[in-house]
């Protein structure tokens, strides 16, 4: 009945003893769903499998977040997400530590924050090639931000292009 225990396993060793064995979950992202009417969105976190964990009174995590995630959702699709989630970043690479957040409201096309030299960029990637199109636009970050020093928001869905979205906002 803990959201924080994978597996719990109780063994008895004959004449007088008991194993208890746990297997904790481990979180991979934050998590922000909203909550009733006129009340703050729940900040939780959630697991490789897609199972969200109430956050701990004390504990310090250092993780980006993730969005279209919902306790309403079913764990398969939550799942799905989360490992598209882990997809993405593995292939971040050095990048991978400066995601702030990753937007997977439409799984299609999946949809960052990531602070690239000091300056947070949201980056539409689409649902695959993530490596590539990282490094499409790290390559050419520096011509980028010549011609274009005030854009922050590109999409990089078409293989080998780099689009700037104006106007993109929160680009939700």
């Amino acid at each position: 009945a803990v959201d924080w225990v994978r597996e719990a396993r109780v063994e008895r060793h004959w004449p007088n003893r008991v194993v208890v064995r746990i297997a904790e979950r481990t979180p991979v992202a934050f998590v922000v769903m909203p909550s009733a009417a006129n009340a703050p969105a729940v900040t939780a976190l959630i697991d490789a499998e897609g199972v969200i964990l109430d956050a701990p009174q004390r504990a310090n995590f250092v993780f980006p977040v993730l969005l279209g995630v919902s306790r309403g959702q079913p764990a398969s699709q939550r799942r799905e997400r989360v490992a598209l989630f882990l997809d993405f970043l593995g292939s971040a690479g050095s990048v991978a530590n400066q995601i702030s957040e990753v937007d997977l409201t439409d799984p299609e096309n999946l949809k960052v924050i990531a602070l690239i030299e000091g300056v947070p960029m949201r980056l539409w990637l689409g649902n695959a090639n993530f490596r590539a199109r990282l490094d499409n636009f790290l390559s050419n970050y520096a011509e980028i931000r010549r011609l274009l020093p005030q854009t922050t928001a590109f999409d990089l869905r078409l293989e080998r292009h780099i689009t700037a979205l104006k106007g993109a906002g929160r680009g939700r």
